[in-house]
């Protein structure tokens, strides 16, 4: 199916034309990068999964529907179309997190107002507030420490860090403030760089020597 730059021959039917060798240099590229992804996991820490995932599909997609034709072909399935569907309906249901709403697990934000997405991703008015508040009140040479998403999502205006030597190494913070945003508060937890949830009550013990000076029912600042 691939239209070579000696070959004269005639695409197959249901093909308006051959595949540019371009292209098909391209997909076995992208193939082989999501081969190694999967079978090289270690790879995947510097540059995720989905998001090779997302970059790849778009130049694989058109053999998901090649394939469909052989297949349903080979089956001797005359509805070409309708086999095609019922495979992309599971995959649709799984990529849109359909099938985690099905048996009861929040996963998508879209569907949700709870759940790993909704924690990491959605920014509440208190922690709008809490951001405009540091913004005004907060020594400017002071380094201000959060979590990896609470401080994620406001790093951009604060220039905040991420506090890593005391959620992963259970050591003390230098000086400065401490930012908890709606997921600490409200969920009483901590997400890390590796997006593992940490129990909040574990690190007390350095909120103990600070004092909390400012609240608003959903965000936190200590110092």
């Amino acid at each position: 199916m691939v239209a070579f730059p000696s070959e004269k021959t005639e695409p197959p039917p249901f093909l308006n034309q051959k595949l540019d060798f371009e292209f098909f240099v391209i997909s076995l590229a992208c193939s082989a990068t999501l081969a190694a992804m999967l079978a090289l996991p270690y790879v995947s820490i510097g540059y995720s999964m989905t998001r090779t995932y997302s970059q790849m599909v778009m130049i694989l997609s058109p053999f998901f529907v090649i394939g469909g034709i052989m297949v349903a072909k080979l089956l001797h399935v005359k509805r070409v179309s309708l086999l095609i569907l019922l495979a992309f309906t599971p995959f649709f249901m799984c990529n849109t997190g359909t099938m985690y709403q099905i048996f009861d697990v929040p996963r998508n934000i879209t569907l949700n107002s709870e759940g790993w997405s909704y924690d990491i991703m959605f920014i509440h008015d208190c922690e709008v507030y809490a951001t405009r508040w540091l913004e005004d009140y907060a020594q400017k040479d002071a380094r201000i420490y959060g979590d990896r998403y609470s401080g994620f999502r406001s790093r951009g205006q604060l220039g905040m860090y991420y506090a890593s030597s005391l959620i992963e190494e259970h050591k003390p913070i230098g000086e400065g403030y401490i930012y908890l945003g709606y997921s600490g508060v409200v969920g009483n937890m901590l997400i890390d760089a590796h997006r593992q949830v940490h129990d909040i009550a574990e690190y007390r013990d350095e909120f103990a020597g600070r004092s909390l000076i400012y609240a608003n029912g959903g965000s936190e600042v200590y110092r």
